[in-house]
């Protein structure tokens, strides 16, 4: 692929956060007849919930597939470009040890300038533009700062 297309701008990976779906946990008790309500999900222990995940790895399979192809479609293909016009790009889903799927996607944009020596400040210029970090301040955001 990379002689073919060269190198690829971006290099992302999805994990799927199935045990914070309850509308995935809601699909699995439909299949078994049963209507679940948020609450009802809220309350289920986590013994619970990797049970009923682990009694339906398709199920969970094809809702993060369902999910990775809404992202994709109604974000990073739009003519927003989140991260530049992407031309091209490759997905490979794998599975944890634990059975749930996570995906690791190369991703080529248009719009990239090559990474070359004299093109080094125009391709960090590129990435500055789509890419943004900061810790969270642990005063007015403690919920982001458990670790």
């Amino acid at each position: 692929m990379i002689k073919q297309l060269g190198i690829p701008t971006w290099f992302m990976t999805l994990s799927c956060a199935d045990l914070r779906w309850p509308e995935l946990f809601q699909i699995i008790a439909r299949t078994k007849g049963n209507n679940i309500t948020s609450e009802e999900v809220e309350a289920l222990s986590y013994h619970e919930r990797c049970s009923m995940l682990n009694l339906n790895p398709v199920i969970v399979a094809k809702h993060f597939q369902y999910r990775v192809e809404t992202f994709f479609r109604d974000v990073l293909l739009t003519n927003a470009n989140p991260i530049g016009k992407i031309v091209y790009y490759a997905l490979r889903i794998e599975f944890q040890m634990r059975g749930s799927p996570h995906l690791h996607a190369l991703i080529w944009t248009s719009d990239c300038p090559e990474l070359m020596n004299d093109t080094k400040d125009a391709y960090i210029d590129y990435v500055d533009q789509h890419v943004q970090a900061y810790l969270p301040d642990k005063e007015t955001n403690p919920h982001f700062t458990t670790w």
